[in-house]
């Protein structure tokens, strides 16, 4: 049986995240603006969805006819005409999050699997430290991990929408950055709502978990300018 049980999760462990799949999945778009969001997970991307849900209506297919938000997969869509809009976080801190997230929660919920489970298949359990969380997530590369993992420039420099972001959100900012696209866009929901707050005290900091997420996320790192978080 453990043989088996190895082998399955083995298995599991070879299964390849379809990265085209995943940039199409993100686009939520307005189209009578103009616009396309790319929800970034870890960075926001709950409390975005929920201001454009309230604000326009459902972007699931056949929730209502009068709808004004839309999902790319809904049909071919030509995003040459949008702007491109997208939110981001340090790549430290997005991981700190999700750990924070799904694995204190999860051992909080007396569970011993992690939910996504993309986290429980790149081999995440409910009682490892932080160490060893930062260890596994920077072990698996883009197209071996979870949709929260994967790095941030898959998202912010998309083929499905034709070059870079047009617009960055910074999820450390995000308060003054949405009031400044409001400006564009005055009909946008006034504020975003705070969403997925935990209740857990964050992890400290280890020169090993910092140097590992720098070397796993360096593009990422390069690409928004982010500097290491303090020891």
């Amino acid at each position: 049986m453990l043989s088996l049980a190895l082998s399955m999760y083995q298995l599991k462990s070879l299964l390849m995240m379809d990265i085209r799949a995943f940039q199409e999945n993100r686009l939520w778009i307005i189209p009578g603006w103009r616009v396309v969001f790319a929800m970034m997970p870890k960075a926001a991307c709950t409390s975005i969805k929920i201001a454009l849900r309230e604000k326009f209506g459902s972007e699931k297919p056949g929730d209502n006819s009068g709808r004004k938000l839309f999902r790319y997969r809904d049909k071919a869509w030509d995003l040459s005409v949008c702007m491109r809009i997208t939110s981001v976080r340090s790549p430290w801190e997005r991981i700190r999050s999700l750990y924070v997230d799904k694995i204190l929660g999860s051992r909080d919920a007396g569970h011993k699997l992690i939910k996504p489970i993309g986290l429980d298949n790149i081999g995440c359990f409910a009682e490892m430290s932080f160490g060893e969380f930062v260890e596994v997530v920077c072990a698996a590369s883009d197209t071996q991990t979870d949709k929260h993992l994967i790095s941030q420039y898959h998202v912010i420099e998309s083929p499905v929408w034709g070059g870079a972001a047009d617009v960055m959100l910074r999820f450390e900012g995000m308060a003054h950055d949405w009031t400044k696209l409001r400006e564009l866009y005055p009909l946008l929901p006034k504020e975003l709502g705070t969403h997925n707050v935990s209740q857990f005290e964050k992890p400290d900091w280890t020169p090993n978990a910092i140097k590992l997420i720098g070397d796993r996320y360096a593009r990422d790192v390069a690409l928004l300018n982010y500097g290491e978080p303090p020891l």
